[in-house]
């Protein structure tokens, strides 16, 4: 966060600077332009990892759900959608949706991946989107 000490440290010329609290601690690793690909590789060079979640990064190759917000209409997540698809790389990357189903569902005219055929889930069903991710992840790796 701009003005905190630990914004002045990086901006500073800091290699690595870290935020520590009770219940764990964060380190700032700075890299420019930094591809999700790249990132992922740093860290599990560094931690055994399970599961990784990368937010951001449309066009990287790794799987994706695209995300509505909650309590979104209809036409706007269609516009949203509109938006959103042509901006991600190869849209066979994207393996499910999560928001509301019914908004997703009309075939877009901008992308070859046929939304209806995708898993959809609604923001509340946390644990069958996991047990999905786990099916899923088991299948592929």
């Amino acid at each position: 966060m701009e003005g905190k000490d630990t914004w002045r440290y990086r901006q500073s010329g800091a290699a690595i600077t870290a935020l520590v609290a009770p219940d764990g601690m964060t380190l700032f690793l700075p890299q420019e332009n930094l591809t999700a690909e790249e990132a992922v590789e740093r860290l599990t060079r560094q931690l055994p990892v399970d599961l990784i979640l990368v937010e951001g990064f449309k066009r990287s190759s790794f799987p994706k759900f695209i995300v509505l917000p909650p309590k979104m209409s209809a036409e706007d997540a269609r516009q949203m959608l509109s938006q959103l698809l042509p901006q991600i790389g190869d849209p066979s990357t994207i393996v499910g949706l999560i928001g509301q189903p019914d908004a997703t569902l009309a075939p877009s005219p901008v992308s070859p991946v046929q939304l209806a055929d995708l898993p959809h889930f609604a923001h509340d069903e946390v644990e069958r989107l996991c047990e999905f991710v786990e099916r899923w992840a088991s299948s592929r790796f």
